[in-house]
């Protein structure tokens, strides 16, 4: 009998389904948290992707297969693709990974931000604008980067 035919009565049982790794999962958690936001780091004020609100969800299971849902602030934003591909390498490296794949979600909003993130970027919002040339009364021109 090849393995095409079944007797009958014979049961037909299916291979089991991987099921969630909430440790891969935290792994993968603490390993994005090590990424910076490009913008705040450019501004020179340091928070993660983690503290801003971006990482939307992660789904790891048995096998080591992992989907992180981020979201950006803006469309259009000049360093989206840094961004994915430092998330899907951090992820990548994460013990027990893989797979990964990265998607983007348009759902973020300020108040996912981090309380302390949110304290500390009011306390520099001063300091931020000097930085950046944008304090009231002051004209600046902003290059466009492109990549």
């Amino acid at each position: 009998m090849d393995g095409c035919q079944r007797r009958a009565g014979e049961r037909v049982t299916a291979a089991p389904t991987p099921g969630p790794d909430p440790d891969l999962a935290a792994g993968v958690a603490a390993a994005l948290a090590e990424i910076d936001d490009p913008c705040l780091a450019a501004a020179g004020l340091p928070g993660s992707i983690t503290e801003l609100g971006l990482v939307q969800g992660i789904t790891a299971d048995s096998e080591g297969v992992v989907e992180v849902r981020v979201a950006l602030t803006e469309i259009g934003c000049a360093f989206t693709h840094h961004l994915i591909d430092a998330i899907t390498t951090a992820t990548e490296r994460t013990a027990g990974v893989t797979s990964a794949s990265v998607q983007t979600v348009w759902t973020w909003v300020p108040e996912q931000m981090d309380p302390t993130l949110r304290d500390r970027l009011a306390a520099n919002s001063t300091g931020l604008a000097e930085q950046l040339g944008t304090a009231p009364g002051r004209v600046t021109r902003l290059p466009i980067v492109t990549a």
